[in-house]
């Protein structure tokens, strides 16, 4: 595959870094979103803007995608209870990037904004480390040249919820994330790649006394985002994203990020708890349609893989759940690919 792909364009980090710091991108084939700009307070509320600023490859201001993942590639039976879906979140081990390109392009030709995630090629102890010495670099920017011989954006993201994982620590996971822009912005300018990281909203919940986002998401981090990706499933707690999301928008403010959206890479509700799921997935849709200037992305977690007796999160679990999921997905909001 490496030979039929396009060679190498370096020598162009420096100029997109020199962007990024300064200004937002022009169109959804250049994007490179803007990012550093003022800092906020710490607060649970956060920034909402009505630019129509397009801040990331692929981002349709005032619009998201909404879509899933699940064990079946083929979507079209789905869609045919559901309507068309805007995202398809997938994930990869380190080294499959011929299987992942038949998935993206298939996804491109029914106007999906495929969201792939792949893992370091080693995820125990040191795997982070491997990445960040620069040992796999050859393969990274042939990853690199393999995305941009696409026509439509892409949003990959290295390692997602990297605290659920024992590969380093989250110092060595963000010199491991930024060595894998680096080297991919190197070769080929990215521009039509979103890369991401993806945590859970449990680093940001107040109740975790473990809890330390800012040392996987640092400042190289941030600069080398398009979004933040957060997976978030309901609990117990019967809270959502107005204010699960919301805390962790007031926090990126904090940080000075306000330009930062997010993108909800995993999430999933059902019946096990008080809150019934479709009122949870109702409120929760229906504050992420009202605040798209923060939220870009959202892909629900259409598998069984992560149930347990008595939570299944599959959008099967009732018709009712079904029915919910299709009416956002049918909604004004909701966006495909442009044609």
């Amino acid at each position: 595959m490496r030979g039929a792909l396009r060679p190498s364009r370096r020598g162009l980090l420096r100029g997109a870094l020199a962007l990024a710091a300064g200004g937002a991108a022009a169109g959804v084939s250049g994007c490179d979103g803007g990012r550093q700009r003022p800092a906020a307070p710490v607060r649970t509320s956060f920034q909402t803007s009505g630019s129509t600023e397009v801040r990331w490859p692929g981002h349709q201001p005032g619009r998201l995608y909404l879509g899933v993942s699940q064990e079946d590639e083929d979507l079209s039976g789905l869609e045919a209870e559901v309507g068309r879906l805007g995202v398809h979140r997938n994930f990869f081990d380190f080294w499959s990037i011929s299987e992942e390109m038949a998935i993206i392009r298939s996804d491109h030709e029914q106007a999906r904004l495929p969201w792939i995630s792949f893992k370091p090629p080693v995820t125990g102890p040191g795997g982070w480390h491997t990445v960040a010495s620069g040992a796999v670099d050859d393969h990274l920017r042939g990853r690199a040249r393999a995305y941009d011989t696409l026509s439509d954006p892409v949003v990959a993201t290295f390692h997602h919820e990297p605290s659920g994982d024992a590969a380093g620590s989250a110092e060595q996971f963000a010199a491991a994330y930024a060595h894998v822009h680096d080297v991919m912005l190197d070769e080929t300018g990215m521009s039509n790649v979103a890369l991401v990281p993806v945590v859970g909203d449990w680093e940001f919940n107040p109740n975790n006394s473990r809890s330390a986002p800012r040392r996987y998401l640092d400042e190289h981090v941030l600069q080398r985002s398009a979004f933040i990706g957060i997976d978030l499933y309901q609990n117990a707690s019967g809270a959502g994203y107005d204010e699960r999301l919301g805390r962790i928008l007031g926090q990126l403010d904090a940080w000075g990020r306000p330009d930062l959206m997010v993108g909800v890479g995993e999430t999933g509700c059902t019946d096990a708890y008080r809150v019934p799921a479709v009122q949870w997935w109702k409120d929760s849709f229906g504050w992420a349609a009202a605040n798209t200037a923060r939220v870009g992305v959202i892909s629900y977690f259409n598998s069984a893989r992560n149930s347990r007796s008595g939570a299944y999160w599959p959008l099967d679990e009732t018709a009712a759940k079904t029915a919910a999921f299709a009416a956002s997905a049918r909604s004004e909001v909701t966006c495909l690919l442009p044609a």
